[in-house]
């Protein structure tokens, strides 16, 4: 049964990720001793599913940085010749 980070990620932006780990840490817990892994399993899908909706959302609806590399990739601007890395992580790609 995958439980926190390994069920989903959430992106630092959110600021989910940590309150969603110890919610569904417990929720895992009581699956497990209730014998309900499937149910838990789905849930967290569709609540990751509906997550990720909302994110897409969110991050389009944002018009402030247009030329601003790190939001055309997550807004699914980026071209594929257009390097999202700052200029002083390039090198390391």
């Amino acid at each position: 049964l995958a439980v926190g980070d390994a069920a989903c990620a959430f992106d630092p932006l959110s600021s989910a990720g940590i309150y969603k780990a110890l919610v569904n840490g417990q929720e895992a817990a009581r699956a497990i001793c209730d014998g309900h892994r499937e149910a838990y399993a789905k849930r967290i899908h569709q609540d990751y599913e509906t997550y990720l909706i909302k994110r897409t959302e969110l991050y389009q609806a944002e018009p402030r940085w247009a030329e601003s590399a790190f939001w055309a990739q997550r807004q699914g601007r980026a071209r594929s010749d257009q390097s999202v890395l700052p200029k002083e992580m390039s090198s390391l790609a």
